[in-house]
């Protein structure tokens, strides 16, 4: 089983990623965790393989939260969703994996979870 995160403060980008990830058959029973902010993913107990993490989010911004997650046990693959892409150098520093840019097309999106 696969378990892939999504960390975004719109709603509108949960619905559109679970979509295109549950129209692509990855082979293996996948499970999708929703968090709206980064307090709730970082309360979250359970590991999580792929993280899809926005950067620009109220309260905690993605860079900051990716930092800390990175830092934990079993840290996800960070895949940032981001239509700011002025900021793709900050997301080496967390050691994003991949850097899928809004609008999301989901033929990048899969090939960056793949």
């Amino acid at each position: 089983m696969i378990k892939i995160g999504i960390c975004d403060d719109e709603l509108a980008i949960h619905n559109q990623v679970k979509k295109y990830i549950l129209d692509k058959n990855f082979g293996e029973k996948t499970e999708i965790v929703s968090f709206l902010n980064g307090a709730d993913l970082l309360e979250y107990g359970d590991t999580i393989d792929i993280l899809l993490l926005d950067i620009v989010m109220p309260e905690m911004d993605g860079i900051d939260v990716g930092r800390l997650v990175s830092r934990q046990k079993n840290a996800p693959k960070i895949i940032m969703l981001t239509s700011m892409r002025e900021r793709f150098k900050e997301a080496f520093e967390i050691s994003a994996y991949r850097f899928v840019t809004k609008p999301i097309v989901q033929s990048e999106l899969i090939q960056a979870i793949l």
